[in-house]
Protein backbone atom coordinates (compact mmCIF):
# COMPACT_ATOMS: atom_id res chain seq x y z
CA UNK A 1 0.00 0.00 0.00
CA UNK A 2 1.17 3.70 -1.09
CA UNK A 3 -0.04 6.41 1.46
CA UNK A 4 0.16 10.01 0.01
CA UNK A 5 0.19 13.03 2.66
CA UNK A 6 -0.78 16.47 1.35
CA UNK A 7 0.67 19.08 2.19
CA UNK A 8 -1.78 21.62 2.97
CA UNK A 9 -0.76 24.89 3.50
CA UNK A 10 -1.71 26.15 7.10
CA UNK A 11 -2.95 30.02 7.31
CA UNK A 12 -0.48 32.30 8.95
CA UNK A 13 -1.53 32.49 13.16
CA UNK A 14 -0.73 35.71 14.91
CA UNK A 15 0.46 34.15 18.54
CA UNK A 16 1.52 38.02 19.57
CA UNK A 17 2.68 41.82 18.15
CA UNK A 18 3.95 44.62 20.98
CA UNK A 19 5.37 47.92 20.03
CA UNK A 20 8.00 49.18 22.88
CA UNK A 21 9.83 52.43 22.54
CA UNK A 22 13.29 53.14 23.73
CA UNK A 23 14.93 56.73 23.13
CA UNK A 24 12.04 57.39 21.09
CA UNK A 25 12.76 54.29 18.93
CA UNK A 26 9.96 51.82 18.99
CA UNK A 27 10.90 48.52 18.40
CA UNK A 28 7.78 45.87 17.28
CA UNK A 29 8.50 42.54 18.42
CA UNK A 30 5.64 39.96 16.66
CA UNK A 31 5.23 35.86 17.38
CA UNK A 32 3.60 33.93 14.15
CA UNK A 33 2.88 30.70 13.15
CA UNK A 34 2.89 30.65 9.04
CA UNK A 35 4.34 28.19 5.85
CA UNK A 36 7.81 28.64 4.39
CA UNK A 37 7.64 31.16 1.45
CA UNK A 38 5.71 33.61 3.74
CA UNK A 39 6.43 37.54 3.17
CA UNK A 40 6.20 39.65 6.50
CA UNK A 41 6.26 43.54 5.80
CA UNK A 42 6.11 45.48 8.06
CA UNK A 43 3.83 48.48 8.18
CA UNK A 44 3.69 52.23 9.41
CA UNK A 45 0.95 54.81 9.37
CA UNK A 46 0.29 58.63 10.82
CA UNK A 47 -2.97 58.24 10.66
CA UNK A 48 -3.83 55.17 11.27
CA UNK A 49 -5.73 55.05 7.64
CA UNK A 50 -2.85 54.97 4.93
CA UNK A 51 -0.29 52.44 5.74
CA UNK A 52 3.26 52.35 3.85
CA UNK A 53 5.70 49.30 3.81
CA UNK A 54 8.96 50.12 5.37
CA UNK A 55 10.49 46.68 5.92
CA UNK A 56 9.74 43.35 3.84
CA UNK A 57 11.47 40.04 5.66
CA UNK A 58 11.38 36.97 4.29
CA UNK A 59 9.87 34.48 7.05
CA UNK A 60 12.75 31.73 8.05
CA UNK A 61 12.20 28.21 8.29
CA UNK A 62 11.53 27.42 12.23
CA UNK A 63 11.56 30.77 12.94
CA UNK A 64 8.54 32.58 14.81
CA UNK A 65 9.60 35.26 16.77
CA UNK A 66 11.07 38.55 14.85
CA UNK A 67 12.20 41.95 16.09
CA UNK A 68 12.63 44.93 14.49
CA UNK A 69 13.72 48.60 15.05
CA UNK A 70 12.17 51.67 13.43
CA UNK A 71 15.29 53.89 13.17
CA UNK A 72 14.11 56.06 10.51
CA UNK A 73 10.58 57.27 11.76
CA UNK A 74 9.77 61.22 12.08
CA UNK A 75 8.32 61.53 15.48
CA UNK A 76 7.56 64.92 14.56
CA UNK A 77 3.80 63.68 14.89
CA UNK A 78 2.01 62.50 17.97
CA UNK A 79 0.76 59.10 16.80
CA UNK A 80 2.68 56.30 14.73
CA UNK A 81 -0.03 53.31 13.64
CA UNK A 82 2.26 49.77 13.00
CA UNK A 83 0.87 46.64 11.83
CA UNK A 84 2.62 43.49 10.38
CA UNK A 85 1.47 41.85 6.72
CA UNK A 86 1.50 38.33 6.16
CA UNK A 87 2.20 37.38 2.74
CA UNK A 88 1.33 33.42 1.82
CA UNK A 89 2.88 31.77 -0.32
CA UNK A 90 -0.59 31.15 -2.23
CA UNK A 91 -0.96 35.22 -2.44
CA UNK A 92 -3.64 35.45 0.63
CA UNK A 93 -2.64 38.28 2.97
CA UNK A 94 -3.38 38.74 6.78
CA UNK A 95 -2.78 41.49 9.16
CA UNK A 96 -1.86 41.42 12.47
CA UNK A 97 -3.77 44.08 14.81
CA UNK A 98 -2.61 47.74 14.48
CA UNK A 99 -0.31 48.98 17.33
CA UNK A 100 -0.62 52.65 18.45
CA UNK A 101 3.19 54.19 19.39
CA UNK A 102 2.38 58.01 21.45
CA UNK A 103 5.36 60.42 21.53
CA UNK A 104 5.55 63.93 23.42
CA UNK A 105 3.68 62.05 26.51
CA UNK A 106 6.38 62.99 29.35
CA UNK A 107 6.12 60.66 32.00
CA UNK A 108 3.45 59.04 29.62
CA UNK A 109 2.96 55.11 29.31
CA UNK A 110 1.35 52.75 27.01
CA UNK A 111 -0.59 49.65 28.01
CA UNK A 112 -1.36 46.53 25.93
CA UNK A 113 -3.61 43.10 27.04
CA UNK A 114 -3.43 40.19 26.05
CA UNK A 115 -6.03 38.56 25.13
CA UNK A 116 -8.20 40.85 24.36
CA UNK A 117 -11.48 40.25 24.93
CA UNK A 118 -10.55 37.54 27.88
CA UNK A 119 -12.72 35.29 29.45
CA UNK A 120 -10.80 34.38 33.11
CA UNK A 121 -6.93 36.06 33.69
CA UNK A 122 -4.95 38.52 31.42
CA UNK A 123 -1.17 39.94 31.02
CA UNK A 124 -0.79 43.52 31.07
CA UNK A 125 2.04 45.01 29.17
CA UNK A 126 3.13 48.21 30.47
CA UNK A 127 6.14 50.34 29.01
CA UNK A 128 7.30 52.67 31.18
CA UNK A 129 9.32 55.29 31.27
CA UNK A 130 9.71 55.73 34.53
CA UNK A 131 10.11 53.39 37.25
CA UNK A 132 8.27 53.39 41.04
CA UNK A 133 4.89 52.20 42.17
CA UNK A 134 1.86 52.56 39.93
CA UNK A 135 -1.71 52.29 40.66
CA UNK A 136 -4.01 50.42 38.04
CA UNK A 137 -7.43 50.81 38.38
CA UNK A 138 -10.10 48.95 36.38
CA UNK A 139 -13.45 50.77 35.96
CA UNK A 140 -16.58 49.69 34.25
CA UNK A 141 -18.61 51.53 32.14
CA UNK A 142 -20.74 52.98 34.95
CA UNK A 143 -17.51 54.73 36.33
CA UNK A 144 -17.51 52.20 38.96
CA UNK A 145 -14.26 50.57 40.40
CA UNK A 146 -13.94 46.97 40.33
CA UNK A 147 -10.50 46.16 40.78
CA UNK A 148 -7.17 47.95 41.82
CA UNK A 149 -3.36 46.78 41.75
CA UNK A 150 -0.23 48.56 42.78
CA UNK A 151 2.54 46.72 41.11
CA UNK A 152 6.35 47.81 41.35
CA UNK A 153 7.38 48.81 37.44
CA UNK A 154 10.52 49.42 36.11
CA UNK A 155 11.49 51.95 32.79
CA UNK A 156 10.68 49.99 30.25
CA UNK A 157 8.68 46.96 29.20
CA UNK A 158 6.72 45.79 32.03
CA UNK A 159 4.46 42.26 32.18
CA UNK A 160 1.55 42.13 34.91
CA UNK A 161 -0.75 39.10 35.08
CA UNK A 162 -3.83 39.68 36.39
CA UNK A 163 -5.79 36.97 37.88
CA UNK A 164 -8.87 36.36 40.17
CA UNK A 165 -10.80 38.28 37.43
CA UNK A 166 -13.92 35.75 37.44
CA UNK A 167 -16.15 37.94 39.26
CA UNK A 168 -15.99 40.80 37.09
CA UNK A 169 -19.34 40.63 34.30
CA UNK A 170 -19.07 40.10 30.74
CA UNK A 171 -18.30 44.04 29.00
CA UNK A 172 -16.63 46.89 28.85
CA UNK A 173 -13.75 48.11 31.10
CA UNK A 174 -11.71 50.87 31.46
CA UNK A 175 -8.13 50.24 32.67
CA UNK A 176 -6.40 53.32 33.79
CA UNK A 177 -2.71 53.18 34.54
CA UNK A 178 -1.34 56.51 37.39
CA UNK A 179 1.63 57.40 38.91
CA UNK A 180 2.41 60.19 41.26
CA UNK A 181 -1.45 60.78 41.06
CA UNK A 182 -1.07 61.39 37.01
CA UNK A 183 -3.15 59.35 34.67
CA UNK A 184 -0.09 57.89 32.52
CA UNK A 185 -2.33 55.71 29.93
CA UNK A 186 -5.77 54.83 29.58
CA UNK A 187 -7.22 52.12 27.38
CA UNK A 188 -10.62 49.73 27.32
CA UNK A 189 -10.88 45.86 27.54
CA UNK A 190 -13.41 43.76 26.91
CA UNK A 191 -14.64 40.55 29.22
CA UNK A 192 -16.69 37.92 27.17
Amino acid sequence: AVEYVAQIPLPVRWNYFFVSVSNNIPSLTWSAQYDAGTLLLVERSIDGSNFSTIKTIPAEKEKIEYQFDDEMQDAKTSFIYYRIKAIEPAGAQKYSETRIVRFGIPGGATIEFTPNPFSNNFTMYLQSNARGTVNIRIFDVTGREKMHLSPKVGAGLNTIPVTKTSYLAAGIYLVQVSQDNKIIAAQKMVKQ
